[in-house]
């Protein structure tokens, strides 16, 4: 039988009278017993908070930081079983490298020492909903769908194939992430501090994240999103979006945006697709760590000693009567021809005025536009 507390000392240090296997208790009446567990021995598991110890020999399994969980699994399903809704798994340094994780609710799994690792997340027909992982990496596959909050993943990584569904909010911090693609919904992708091979890499057309927001992020392949929004960002394989805003960012290999916004949020759009009469020519796109746009420009003949005026139309431009337009001729650059002046109208549109002497052609420059306060 179990005794009260009772330490006492011997030769190879100090020793309590009990049996084995009894656990340090606390009554309620504030003494401390060592008691069987049939007798409710040991620290029963916080509410909806759970721990798992693949390292641990044992049979008894309650979650508790005495009795913990041999599996990541056997704890999620505990969850489920409470009928709660939500919860968390505290996960000790262990190997965990070929359990594939299937959950329906919202639950979060931590790493309490070490990154973890874990085989797969969901699947195709059982998407996993509002998880969020710190210090899990996931080396399979991963089936993401939208639930009451964000997934969030923190440290560690998606490694494998990402696919988000049902509106899903994924939210990367110091994560690395694989292919991430929506093959069937709009989601919003936020990553900070991450590493990804591509986002929505146009395998399935016309679907693709609804915003895309990178923060000091570096992803290899391609981006497409119709809402980008790249700060201090990389994007090596090129970028595809209705609109986007690039901050301190660049953009290889290729950039293709319907309009062009910047932070202080102006439109390209009519001027890049050679829709405004006034300017047949389009526009080409070519955000860089400046606000400017690269274009096409046709400058008419110039006798000696006189001016050309340009107009790029308001409609598509965006811009307002006393903002700044610094406008730089690029090459290849006409002969016997430069820029003089450059305003915007009135109207929004963009006067440039050449002089010199020319017979007329095209001429590429680059316009950067410096919005007034609001």
């Amino acid at each position: 039988m179990s005794h009260a507390f009772a330490l006492r000392s011997s030769s190879s240090g100090p020793q309590f009278d009990g049996n084995a296997d009894d656990v340090l208790t606390m009554q309620a009446d504030g003494k401390c017993k060592f008691l069987p567990p049939s007798a409710g021995g040991g620290v029963l598991p916080l509410t909806l908070q759970f721990w798992v110890d693949g390292g641990r020999i044992g049979t008894t399994q309650d979650g508790s930081i005495a009795n913990p969980f041999l599996t990541i699994q056997g704890g999620i399903d505990a969850i489920e079983a409470s009928l709660a809704g939500a919860g968390s798994l505290i996960v000790a340094q262990g190997n965990y490298n070929n359990e594939e994780l299937h959950c329906a609710l919202d639950i979060a799994i931590v790493a309490s020492t070490a990154p973890i690792t874990v085989a797969k997340l969901g699947t195709e027909d059982g998407p996993v909903p509002g998880i969020r992982l710190y210090n899990v990496n996931v080396t399979g596959e991963a089936w993401l769908i939208g639930g009451l909050r964000a997934t969030t993943i923190e440290g560690g990584g998606l490694r494998g194939d990402v696919h988000l569904t049902g509106e899903t909010q994924l939210v990367g911090i110091n994560a690395e992430f694989g292919d991430i693609t929506c093959p069937d919904s709009l989601s919003t992708i936020t990553l900070r501090g991450c590493h990804a091979l591509s986002v929505n890499p146009g395998d399935t057309p016309g679907l693709r994240a609804d915003s895309l927001t990178c923060f000091d992020t570096t992803i290899d392949g391609s981006a497409e999103a119709e809402n980008a929004f790249l700060h201090m960002s990389t994007v090596n394989g090129g970028l595809t979006a209705n609109r986007a805003t690039l901050d301190q960012s660049t953009v290889n290999d290729g950039l293709t945006v319907a309009n062009t916004l910047t932070a202080d949020t102006f439109s390209l759009t009519a001027a890049r697709n050679g829709s405004i009469s006034a300017n047949p020519l389009p526009l080409l796109t070519n955000v860089t760590d400046h606000r400017s746009t690269f274009g096409i420009l046709a400058v008419p003949a110039i006798e000696q000693g006189s001016f050309a005026d340009v107009t790029i139309g308001a409609p598509g431009l965006g811009a307002r009567e006393g903002d700044g337009v610094i406008v730089m001729m690029a090459d290849p650059q006409l002969a016997n021809v430069g820029i003089a002046n450059a305003w915007i109208t009135a109207a929004g549109a963009c006067v440039v005025r050449f002089f010199g002497t020319t017979a007329g052609g095209n001429q590429t420059f680059n316009l950067s536009l410096i919005p007034i306060a609001p």
